[in-house]
């Protein structure tokens, strides 16, 4: 079962975050041969296309370790419109996929630049 946890994104800010992948007995999960897709949705029913990719990776020398890495330059998210939607982290081996994490994400303006 995914875990849930709330993001906090600054417009114009740097924005970066590891997240540690666990099976269900709550074993790290060696990420080793895995991709990684994490994407946000201004709502539940957004079609497809109303998305924000937020380029997670698995750092090689810590897929052993199940991590998970989400950075987003302030460039990105300088251009991330304000709202609170929904956000999921996935991994996925060959045809299957699992979820690893996932909530809501708040993209809050800065207010000074």
């Amino acid at each position: 079962m995914a875990s849930t946890f709330e993001l906090n994104i600054l417009q114009g800010s740097d924005f970066g975050i590891e997240v540690v992948a666990y099976d269900d007995a709550g074993v790290i999960i060696d990420l080793t041969g895995y991709t990684v897709s994490a994407k946000a949705k201004f709502r539940y029913s957004s079609l497809p296309d109303i998305s924000i990719d937020f380029g997670a990776t698995i750092p090689s020398a810590t897929a052993e370790d199940g991590v998970i890495l989400i950075s987003i330059p302030r460039a990105e998210t300088a251009a991330f419109p304000v709202f609170q939607g929904i956000y999921e982290v996935e991994i996925i081996k060959g045809d299957v996929g699992m979820k690893i994490i996932s909530g809501l994400v708040n993209i809050s303006p800065q207010i000074t630049t």
